[in-house]
């Protein structure tokens, strides 16, 4: 029985953990930036069954934890603000995870191939709908220390540019060139 309150119920609506939680995520929803409605359910879940929520709740963008987020981004049919808002998250995993998304605009793409966290730039790098120019950027831009991975994930995406991995093969080190150079061979260039 509640013994805070004088209406003798044994589970009342305001003891309840499962509503205080979902009070509780519904406010930090509304402080993150979302001005929605918050499923109930789905504020009262624990991390993990808010992530297998999050395709089809859109208040998942706005999640404190990083790996609802990250789910969010990964699976979600996501509008553009939504995207915009995933792009400029602060987590790398959640970034990644939207560059990742075989439904990301172009406009998000854009963005995130400038990021500074590698794993990002290499899921740009590797996705098909990456607009043309940020993909040359790309090319251009190699760490010439750790970005392999990017490098070969430029070559093996069939709508980077020719001038890309040409630019790749010229100024890129040792292995991104010849990584470069086997992309262009798979495309029927011959680059001596």
């Amino acid at each position: 029985m509640c013994t805070d309150h004088q209406h003798g119920q044994r589970r009342c609506r305001c003891c309840d953990p499962e509503a205080r939680r979902a009070a509780r995520r519904t406010t930090q929803l509304r402080e993150r930036g979302w001005d929605g409605d918050v499923d109930e359910f789905y504020a009262a879940g624990t991390v993990q069954e808010r992530a297998a929520l999050a395709r089809t709740s859109p208040a998942a963008t706005f999640d404190r934890s990083p790996t609802v987020r990250s789910a969010r981004a990964r699976r979600g049919p996501l509008t553009p603000d939504e995207q915009a808002t995933l792009a400029a998250d602060e987590s790398p995993r959640v970034r990644s995870a939207l560059a990742a998304n075989p439904g990301a605009e172009q406009d998000a793409l854009d963005a995130l191939s400038a990021d500074t966290d590698k794993r990002v730039r290499e899921a740009v790098a590797r996705h098909e709908r990456t607009p043309p120019d940020s993909l040359y950027a790309l090319a251009t831009t190699l760490d010439r220390r750790r970005d392999l991975s990017v490098a070969r994930a430029l070559a093996q995406n069939s709508a980077t540019p020719m001038a890309a991995l040409e630019a790749i093969v010229a100024n890129g080190t040792t292995g991104q060139a010849s990584v470069a150079q086997r992309g262009l061979q798979r495309r029927g260039q011959n680059v001596a």
